[in-house]
């Protein structure tokens, strides 16, 4: 053990110059990823959903924008939208599951329903950025290049290095931009695989510890209080969050063996 540390001591500049270039990296990515790639597709009207039977649900349009693209591929208030892309809808998290396929300028198929008729038009897709996600993923970045910078400066510092494990924290959280936004994670799971399980990973461990070390952070800074340095304080602060991350990792890996499970029933049926 003790080569091993003293190896980590003398090249751990280094390794912190690399660590952080990769986690900056990932959170420019996440920043690319909430702008271009996880936008959603915007059609300017509102989807109602109503419950018409008990095992049913119909989704209508409502508010639509005059002159916005529903608006002028013929779509009014009270309309009944019936598919999108030669897709029944059932609900309105699918329907946009489904619109956000588009690209932003393609034209999406709506077949929608009026006074007992059925209409089918094509609606141009417009693109709406999360502005949530892309201010956790541009707060991600931020508080990694000032941690980067603080760490550096004070590599032995307490407050220093738990500044640092907040950035790193941080960028982790910011993956949920690489998450579906409306649920399909069985797509998600499905068409990424094991980089999909490594997203959730990360994602569980940042959601589980920040809560607590970010308390804590401010508990020591700027003015220490004296209750933070109880040890059973400090021991809450690393337990309580590890019961809690591996809770949650524990039924992640229970759920993605069981898609895994059905992907392969689904193959065997196919199959046959």
């Amino acid at each position: 053990m003790r080569p091993l540390k003293s190896l980590l001591l003398k090249y751990r500049t280094n390794l912190i110059i690399i660590f952080s270039i990769i986690l900056i990296a990932v959170a420019i990515m996440n920043i690319y990823y909430s702008v271009e790639v996880n936008v959603r597709s915007n059609d300017e009207c509102l989807w109602i959903p109503k419950k018409e039977v008990t095992d049913s649900t119909e989704v209508y349009f409502d508010v639509v924008k005059v002159g916005g693209v529903a608006w002028d591929a013929g779509i009014r208030d009270g309309d009944r939208l019936i598919e999108i892309d030669g897709k029944p809808i059932r609900g309105t998290f699918q329907a946009q599951s489904i619109l956000d396929r588009f690209s932003y300028g393609e034209y999406a198929e709506y077949k929608y329903g009026r006074d007992g008729k059925i209409f089918t038009t094509n609606v141009y897709v417009k693109k709406l950025v999360e502005f949530d996600r892309l201010a956790g993923a541009l707060s991600a970045l931020f508080w990694m290049l000032i941690g980067f910078i603080v760490l550096t400066s004070k590599p032995d510092g307490r407050i220093h290095r738990l500044f640092y494990l907040l950035g790193v924290l941080f960028v982790f959280i910011s993956l949920n931009v690489q998450l579906p936004m409306y649920g399909d994670y069985f797509n998600f799971f499905n068409e990424n695989g094991l980089i999909s399980a490594i997203i959730i990973f990360f994602l569980l461990l940042g959601l589980s510890f920040v809560p607590f070390l970010f308390n804590y952070f401010f508990w020591n800074f700027p003015n220490q209080l004296g209750f933070a340095q109880k040890s059973w304080i400090k021991k809450a602060i690393v337990i309580t969050p590890s019961v809690i991350f591996i809770s949650f990792t524990t039924l992640f890996i229970l759920l993605y063996f069981r898609i895994l499970n059905m992907n392969a029933l689904i193959v065997l049926y196919n199959y046959r």
